[in-house]
C-alpha cells in the first residue's frame, strides 16, 4: 500500500499544480490533524459531534455495539483539544441540511478571501508544532515518526 503520508502529500501537491490558483479543493479525513497532514492545507476545518449523538450514529449506521462505539469514542482526541488547531469549527449534532448550510456559509465567507489572496494564515501549524513537540519523544521511543520526519 505504501505510505499514507506520501499519498496525502502527493494528492495535495497535485491539486496545487493542476488547479487554477483561485480554485478550492476539499480533503475530508477523519485524522488530518494529529499526524500533521493539515499543515499542507490552507485551512483546517473541524467538524465535531457530541458523544451521545456520535454513539447513536455509530450504532445505527455502522452496526456497532454500545461497547464498540464507546471504545471508538474513547480513542479519539476530544473536540475541545483539537479546536485550537482549526480555522473553523462546527458541531454536527443536527441534520445534514443544517451542516450543509453551515459549511456553505463558511465557504461563502472564505472563498472570496482565498481568491483575493487575503486568507489569513492557518491556526493549524502552531497547534501542531506544540502537539508534535510533546509527542516526538514518545513516538521515537516506539520507533515511529511524525509526518514531517518521513
Amino acid at each position: 500500500m505504501g505510505s499514507i503520508t506520501d499519498l496525502i502529500k502527493s494528492e495535495i501537491d497535485r491539486w496545487r499544480a493542476e488547479l487554477p490558483p483561485t480554485a478550492v479543493a476539499v480533503m475530508e479525513a477523519v485524522n488530518l490533524m494529529e499526524p500533521g497532514y493539515a499543515r499542507w492545507c490552507d485551512q483546517t476545518w473541524l467538524v465535531g459531534v457530541d458523544d451521545d449523538v456520535a454513539r447513536q450514529r455509530l450504532i445505527e449506521t455502522r452496526g456497532m455495539s454500545v461497547e464498540e462505539a464507546n471504545q471508538r469514542l474513547a480513542s479519539m482526541r476530544p473536540f475541545e483539544q483539537r479546536a485550537p488547531g482549526a480555522d473553523w469549527t462546527v458541531r454536527n449534532n443536527g441534520t445534514r441540511q443544517e451542516l450543509a448550510a453551515a459549511v456553505n456559509a463558511e465557504l461563502d465567507r472564505i472563498v472570496p478571501l482565498h481568491r483575493s489572496g487575503e486568507l489569513p494564515p492557518s491556526a493549524f501549524d502552531p497547534w501542531w508544532q506544540a502537539l508534535a513537540a510533546a509527542a516526538r519523544p514518545l513516538l521515537k521511543a516506539a520507533g515511529q515518526k511524525l509526518a514531517d520526519e518521513v
